[in-house]
């Protein structure tokens, strides 16, 4: 890890040859950082790797329980550090490119399974630590609660959506439609929902940390690709 504040080089893990480091990524709070080790010849020794950054520590969990079948290709941390998304693919399938969702929670030095859903990519996001949303195969738009086991629709027919990072709105565009809409997140509703753009069809979107601003990057009639900011009062 390198800061960019002094250039400071930390150390986070080694590996060795016959490891292949599958994902990177952030809590979205940045105090953790967490990573895939993918152990190529015998896949239940694959590991997730988790970094505190207030700590300064690092700890290791087996996927043995859960990584015979599917392969973990990516990973997203809840802010507390305990629950981790997993997206699945699976070993073998008769249709190209479906994957799943899994939840895990950190115990000891493994992760356990705790649910698991067949969904339409890499789309999902932490809503608190026990609640997050992922997009179906189907463009549904589903909110799951760990703590009671409750699977909710929120939106259907979506392409693709970004949570703001209070997770008070939503930004999202729907199947074949090239508009963008921005609601506010309440529960399992979105409310106050409006058009904001459009003539785009967004590949990419980012709020900015005041969740004042939206990056948008995408492909419209009349041109192959674009990026511009929309700014809200």
């Amino acid at each position: 890890m390198l800061s960019l504040e002094d250039g400071k080089e930390t150390e986070i893990a080694k590996f060795s040859n016959q490891i292949y480091v599958q994902d990177i990524s952030w809590s979205t709070n940045s105090r953790y950082l967490a990573y895939l080790a993918i152990d190529r010849s015998d896949r239940e020794k694959s590991s997730l790797g988790l970094y505190d950054m207030e700590s300064r520590t690092s700890k290791i969990y087996e996927l043995k329980d859960f990584a015979r079948e599917d392969t973990p290709i990516s990973v997203h941390v809840s802010d507390d550090g305990r629950g981790v998304l997993f997206t699945m693919f699976p070993e073998h399938n008769d249709r190209s490119g479906t994957r799943s969702i899994l939840l895990g929670e950190m115990k000891d030095n493994k992760v356990e399974k705790q649910f698991t859903r067949e969904f339409g990519g890499k789309q999902n996001a932490w809503i608190s630590n026990d609640q997050f949303v992922f997009l179906g195969y189907d463009g549904t738009l589903y909110e799951y609660d760990r703590r009671n086991g409750a699977l909710s629709v929120i939106l259907e027919r979506v392409s693709t959506f970004k949570l703001s990072h209070d997770t008070k709105r939503i930004a999202y565009s729907l199947n074949d439609e090239n508009i963008i809409y921005v609601g506010k997140l309440q529960g399992r509703n979105v409310l106050s929902s409006e058009p904001v753009y459009h003539g785009i069809v967004p590949t990419n979107m980012s709020w900015s940390l005041d969740n004042k601003k939206l990056l948008i990057q995408g492909q419209s009639d009349s041109t192959e690709g674009q990026s511009f900011i929309l700014e809200f009062e």
